[in-house]
């Protein structure tokens, strides 16, 4: 076990070295804090509160530091300054990351070194010394502020825990008392959601396959945030890895955009609904997304980013309850194009898109990459490979198409 007293150089004057700290902790504290606040913003504001609990950390570390030199405490003794704690749990109810609350903690240990190594050098002349008391003294630095974050980060995640509970509990109850129309008053919908139930929405909703990575609200809040358009928004937890939403704005002009900008979510759905106005739009988008998460549900796409818009899977979201029936259906509809292998998938996409074009082999080329006559003799293949001609067909061949591109056909879907 090292102590202050078998290697540090200049224990006899252990008390001196305290007192110095004393004399710079003002100082050195403050200069610390604004570090944290230029590389961690959300750490120290807006509350003052935080700021002022991070400062009494910072002075703890020092004043800890300080007695272990001066009483020969050993470095493995625990640290685990009440502010610290405090700290965290206001951080955790307030959605701030522990990877934000780790790097504070990385900021505050730099920002302290400096001024420890100068009042060490205060007391020695002999090199080496200086090394061996540096040695000493900087494993008492790093060993408590590492329990210090360690005690933080205990406490953020139960303290995280607690309030995501809390709030998801009480959120779903009122929310749940609106979407089954238990609550129809507008202003009472309100007032229990915190939220314009009134005005026009869009819903989502957005699962998070990971069991070992649960919901970051902070992160979901900050993207949010970020979306054009969105005058305000309701974000409510179900459970650790489901999240409902609902986002206040004019139009839907910028859903394209949200859509892609959460693409780089991984093992992630998201389900979007359309726009749709008042406390019946409320719903309405809420089934709508619910609806589409039910296509991504049956999907054979596993294991990957799925995000999905109502409209482009509505037809779709009335199959997926009756999977055995749809199947059928879409085998019967499409016939021998419905068989498996990488050749079968390329003929069904190419006519798929053509139909989508309008039947125009020039567009369909220039979103498949391929030339025109490339488009002409695969739509001619699948077109012989169904079982009748297309003819009065059209849509049910378009929307067996969209269900085999979506949830699969053949041994694909089993």
């Amino acid at each position: 076990m090292a102590t202050a007293d078998a290697q540090l150089p200049f224990a006899a004057r252990g008390e001196e070295f305290k007192a110095l700290l004393a004399e710079r902790a003002g100082t050195v504290t403050e200069k610390a804090v604004e570090a944290v606040a230029a590389d961690v913003p959300e750490l120290v504001g807006p509350d003052p509160r935080l700021r002022e609990l991070l400062s009494l950390v910072i002075a703890a570390n020092l004043d800890n530091l300080g007695a272990s030199v001066a009483y020969r405490i050993p470095t493995e003794t625990p640290f685990e300054p009440p502010a610290a704690v405090e700290h965290a749990r206001l951080l955790a109810q307030r959605g701030i990351p522990a990877i934000s609350m780790l790097r504070g903690y990385q900021v505050v240990q730099r920002s302290l070194t400096g001024p420890v190594i100068e009042a060490v050098e205060r007391f020695i002349e002999d090199r080496d010394e200086l090394v061996m008391a540096l040695q000493v003294v900087m494993a008492y630095l790093f060993m408590q502020i590492d329990g210090a974050s360690q005690a933080a980060m205990r406490t953020h995640a139960a303290a995280r825990d607690v309030w995501l509970q809390g709030r998801g509990a009480g959120l779903s109850k009122r929310l749940d008392a609106v979407l089954d129309r238990t609550v129809t008053d507008v202003q009472i919908a309100e007032r229990a959601l915190n939220y314009v139930v009134s005005g026009s929405h869009v819903a989502l909703i957005a699962w998070l396959d990971d069991p070992e990575r649960p919901l970051d609200m902070a992160e979901a809040e900050r993207r949010v945030a970020a979306m054009r358009g969105v005058r305000d928004s309701l974000l409510v937890p179900r459970d650790e890895r489901t999240l409902y939403g609902w986002l206040h704005v004019a139009d839907g002009d910028h859903m394209d955009e949200w859509m892609s900008g959460v693409t780089d979510l991984e093992d992630a759905r998201v389900a979007f609904g359309e726009l749709a106005a008042g406390i019946e739009g409320f719903r309405l988008s809420h089934m709508q997304a619910q609806s589409a998460g039910a296509v991504i549900a049956a999907s054979r796409k596993r294991g990957k980013n799925m995000t999905v818009r109502y409209r482009d899977v509505a037809a779709l979201s009335f199959l997926v309850d009756r999977p055995a029936e749809s199947k059928g259906w879409s085998e019967a509809i499409l016939g021998d194009l419905a068989g498996t292998g990488e050749e079968r998938e390329r003929l069904r996409e190419t006519l798929r898109v053509f139909l989508e074009e309008g039947e125009n082999a020039v567009a369909a080329g220039q979103r498949l990459f391929v030339h025109r006559n490339t488009v002409k003799y695969r739509v001619d293949r699948a077109l012989s490979l169904l079982p009748g001609p297309i003819g009065r067909h059209r849509l049910e061949v378009a929307l067996a198409l969209r269900y085999c591109e979506c949830i699969g056909c053949g041994a694909e879907s089993d």
